[in-house]
């Protein structure tokens, strides 16, 4: 512990300090699964329709969590690793920003200052709600599979499945866990994304790099073991899967769907007042 404390305090940079936190976190949590993980970890890998019910019933809950934040853990620590292309992306993201603002400004002789006062709004939400959280990211994963688990759980039941609540969040704990880190892999490529939504034309240089395409990979195996999850977690049988699964699409792609849609009308608004706004006297 002395020894831990000690490279905390000489990692002056921030990034390393994060850096640093999360590699003790990984190792701290490789510890406490111990030998037992990486077994469970090769039975699922190799027989996931054989494996994956038996460990969500015998694993427990806390050990089914510390799996899950493991790989929220390594997810995050992957997305540290490519900062600088990620605050690339982000900047790139706050240039398009700028650039729709000045383009759409009712007073063309206040659009470069519009454009200005846009990038560093959004520079500024960026840093203070994204970047400097961004070490908190594994407890939002484990938040997620956690509601996820909840909902397939009450479903299952719905439908006459078996299931117990840890049986179904262990079952589905490996999706999560390959899920999380996949997301961290393929985070430039989403991050890149933004300046298109944000109405740039110029696509990303470079195209798509090979960690992005070994976390699409991944993203389609962890949609594969959390298909298998539900089915063995909740003991269902295939038409049963599927209900819950249409159940599952209804609560969380409507709300997905509604948080976006909100988000976007809250942004559109803000462009729409900034772009009509006098900067002299702060009024449209």
């Amino acid at each position: 512990m002395p020894f831990t404390i000690a490279l905390l305090l000489q990692a002056d940079d921030p990034g390393n300090r994060n850096l640093l936190i999360l590699g003790i976190a990984i190792v701290g949590c490789l510890l406490v699964l111990g030998l037992r993980f990486f077994r469970a970890l090769f039975e699922v890998i190799t027989a996931p329709q054989a494996s994956l019910g038996h460990h969500g019933r015998n694993d427990g809950f806390m050990h089914s969590l510390m799996i899950v934040l493991l790989g929220g853990l390594i997810g995050t620590l992957a997305i540290f690793l490519q900062m600088d292309k990620v605050k690339s992306g982000l900047g790139a993201f706050a240039q398009a920003v700028s650039d729709m603002v000045a383009n759409g400004a009712s007073n063309k002789n206040y659009a470069d200052v519009l454009g200005a006062t846009a990038m560093t709004t959004v520079n500024q939400n960026v840093d203070n709600y994204i970047l400097n959280n961004l070490v908190l990211l594994p407890l939002y994963f484990v938040a997620v599979w956690v509601i996820v688990s909840l909902l397939a759980f009450a479903f299952s039941k719905m439908l006459g499945g078996q299931a117990t609540l840890p049986g179904m969040a262990g079952a589905l704990a490996y999706s999560y866990f390959f899920g999380a880190i996949s997301a961290g892999l393929s985070i430039t490529s989403t991050i890149n994304s933004l300046p298109m939504m944000a109405g740039s034309t110029t696509a990303p240089a470079g195209g798509m790099e090979i960690l992005a395409i070994i976390g699409l990979v991944l993203n389609l195996y962890a949609l594969v073991l959390f298909l298998m999850g539900i089915s063995q977690g909740g003991d269902l049988t295939v038409g049963a899967t599927v209900g819950v699964l249409v159940f599952m699409l209804i609560i969380l792609g409507g709300g997905q769907y509604f948080g976006v849609f909100k988000a976007k009308q809250a942004f559109d608004g803000w462009v729409s007042t900034l772009q009509s706004t006098n900067p002299a006297t702060g009024l449209k």
